[in-house]
């Protein structure tokens, strides 16, 4: 039987090699200057957004577990919800007496069965999805928390925990509106023929805001 065998070429002994050979591999990438949504911001005072660590830390922890809720219930079947939220909420580590656990299930449930955004902790949704883009002349890199993607629009919400919600859409920080102006502007070149409707979720209250395109567009790098 005859075989044939694989010649062992060695570039050193090639008299003539190519001019690329000689060239040293490089990452386009690594010549970019990377960011992320959230550090992008111009905001000199963010005062008007205060932090939720209070004395108790009451605030906080309840907007780490409606922010957790949220996060988690979309993944079960929407006729276990109640029941599970409730055996979650009444653990020992949480120390949440009974009316703390009706209020925060009650929230929570109003969010995400509402008739506005209710499709966005459907089975159709997706959460935590990455982001990346190049947007005024730096490749940005983000996670969005949710996101529902129609044939005529865009849908998504990032959740803010860490933070008390401002009463007024016009005192949304500037650092949270130029975050949601990048995923916007992101979501748009893939999907450029598409409405993107940006929504914060502020979870210490259990509110979902809707931010105008106008006010969008005034900050968008």
């Amino acid at each position: 039987d005859s075989k044939i065998s694989s010649p062992n070429i060695n570039l050193d002994n090639v008299s003539s090699k190519p001019s690329w050979v000689a060239k040293k591999i490089q990452n386009e990438l690594s010549k970019e200057k990377f960011l992320k949504p959230s550090k992008f911001s111009d905001e000199k005072n963010p005062s008007n957004c205060t932090s939720l660590f209070t004395k108790d830390g009451k605030s906080f922890k309840r907007g780490n577990l409606i922010h957790h809720l949220l996060e988690t219930l979309p993944n079960l079947k929407p006729n276990k919800w109640d029941e599970l939220m409730s055996k979650y909420l009444a653990l020992p580590i949480h120390q949440l007496n009974s009316f703390d656990q009706n209020t925060i299930a009650k929230d929570v449930l109003r969010v995400m069965k509402s008739k506005e955004y209710g499709n966005l902790f459907g089975p159709k949704a997706m959460a935590e999805v990455p982001l990346i883009g190049k947007i005024g002349g730096h490749v940005m890199t983000g996670r969005i928390d949710r996101l529902e993607v129609t044939k005529d629009q865009i849908n998504f919400i990032d959740y803010k925990t860490n933070r008390a919600p401002p009463k007024e859409i016009h005192n949304i920080p500037t650092s949270y509106l130029n975050q949601m102006a990048i995923y916007r502007a992101l979501l748009k070149k893939i999907y450029p023929n598409r409405e993107v409707n940006c929504i914060i979720g502020w979870t210490e209250i259990a509110k979902l805001m809707n931010i105008p395109i106008e006010l969008l567009d005034r900050h968008t790098p």
